[in-house]
């Protein structure tokens, strides 16, 4: 085949490539827009939702779905806090790989969940959804502002919060893994111990003192997503009356006297 007579059909550069919808079928649809989203935008987040798709069927394949999740959540929330300090665009960049991690989650816990699995949606599962749903709407519709760069501290919170529960999943075969391997099998209690602590107090310092900080001086007038953040507070303050709960029945001594 001549090659003027293929040049004439490749008239798109591979980053603007897009759905195309048959005319027969769609003849008339609007463009599709999502403010503050560029295009560029949305091709970096296909490719933080593909990173997650492939280390999440990866974990279907080995059975270790929830450690290679802890994996993936860690680095990208690690990555949301390196771009956050060093880069020169940090409001892009965490934005992206937020709307990314919670787009995939959103897909995990509707689709996959609850239709390939068959499996009933618990109470956690709409709070997650919702949670999701009002970080993304502020995203799209609040510029970059306070709000937005709150939203980072909050997602600090859960980097010890998933290895904890990642910790808790695989107890059992946490003396064989190489970063375990070298301590006694009766020190990893201690170490777990440890951890929850320091999760502890970083969830309620940020969560419970920051949070309460932000929400009662911030000029909510100038910001569209406000009310909608505050069932997020509230989740965050219920959850760590809950984490207080659990440490003071763990490490307080339970009193012997009798009246």
């Amino acid at each position: 085949m001549d090659c003027s007579t293929v040049s004439k059909y490749n008239f798109t550069t591979s980053y603007e490539d897009s759905i195309v919808l048959p005319s027969i079928l769609f003849k008339y649809y609007p463009d599709f827009y999502i403010p503050n989203y560029t295009d560029a935008d949305l091709n970096i987040i296909r490719k933080y939702l593909l990173f997650c798709s492939m280390l999440y069927h990866l974990g279907i394949i080995f059975n270790i779905p929830v450690l290679i999740m802890t994996y993936s959540k860690c680095i990208l929330i690690y990555n949301i806090i390196y771009r956050y300090l060093y880069s020169f665009d940090s409001y892009t960049s965490v934005k992206n790989i937020l709307t990314g991690m919670f787009l995939f989650d959103m897909f995990q816990i509707c689709f996959y969940k609850s239709i390939y699995e068959r499996k009933m949606l618990k109470t956690i599962d709409f709070v997650i959804l919702y949670h999701h749903i009002v970080i993304i709407m502020a995203y799209i519709f609040e510029p970059q502002n306070d709000f937005t760069y709150a939203i980072v501290y909050g997602e600090a919170t859960n980097i010890l919060l998933n290895v904890e529960y990642c910790m808790i999943k695989y107890r059992p075969f946490l003396k064989y893994h190489p970063i375990f391997f070298r301590f006694s099998e009766e020190a990893i209690p201690t170490i777990m111990k440890r951890i929850n602590e320091l999760n502890i107090i970083i969830y309620v310092v940020i969560r419970v003192f920051f949070f309460t900080y932000f929400l009662m001086f911030l000029d909510y007038t100038y910001y569209s997503v406000y009310y909608a953040t505050i069932p997020l507070y509230l989740m965050g303050v219920i959850w760590s009356k809950k984490l207080l709960k659990q440490w003071k029945k763990n490490h307080m001594p339970v009193s012997n006297i009798v009246d």
